[in-house]
């Protein structure tokens, strides 16, 4: 992997084909990253989402960074996700079929940093640094609904632990 640094905004579900106000932060904040450490890509991830919007989340993204000055050629999509498992998943494999970087900088609200961090570490495993040091910080009921959905995900990994013994 090349000592490069890459920036991945987690998408989350549109409500309409552009991005709304939480998105908007977590978009903002990793654009600020891509300047400030500097990185040569931003990957934006999510896909369809809402059968009702005809955009991927990623599409809504990329047309939003587009709009504040980054040019097309450095951002990635990813548009195979619908959640944050499938963000690990999916990111990884673009990382590692198109060689992009060896630090990575994950970039979601504030309260989806924990689920989040323990979904990357589980899927990039040793072989990345990986920082969650810049998120967006919104109050959001969404919160107590992340806690649980994080447990859940701790308690299905630590159980596939056990069966593969």
């Amino acid at each position: 992997m090349p000592e490069s640094s890459l920036v991945i905004v987690l998408g989350m579900r549109l409500s309409s084909d552009t991005i709304g106000e939480e998105l908007v932060g977590r978009m903002d904040i990793g654009l600020r990253v891509m300047t400030e450490q500097p990185a040569e890509f931003i990957m934006v991830s999510g896909g369809y989402t809402n059968p009702k919007i005809d955009i991927s989340e990623a599409l809504a993204m990329k047309t939003y960074a587009m709009n504040k000055g980054i040019p097309e050629e450095s951002i990635i999509m990813e548009e195979q996700s619908v959640d944050t498992i499938g963000n690990g998943i999916f990111s990884r494999k673009l990382v590692e079929s198109r060689n992009l970087a060896h630090k990575i900088f994950v970039v979601t609200s504030c309260y989806h940093t924990p689920r989040t961090k323990y979904i990357f570490d589980h899927y990039y495993g040793d072989n990345f640094i990986l920082n969650y040091d810049y998120c967006y910080n919104v109050f959001s009921e969404k919160a107590q609904l992340e806690k649980s959905k994080f447990l859940r995900d701790r308690e299905f990994f630590e159980d596939a632990k056990k069966n593969k013994r």
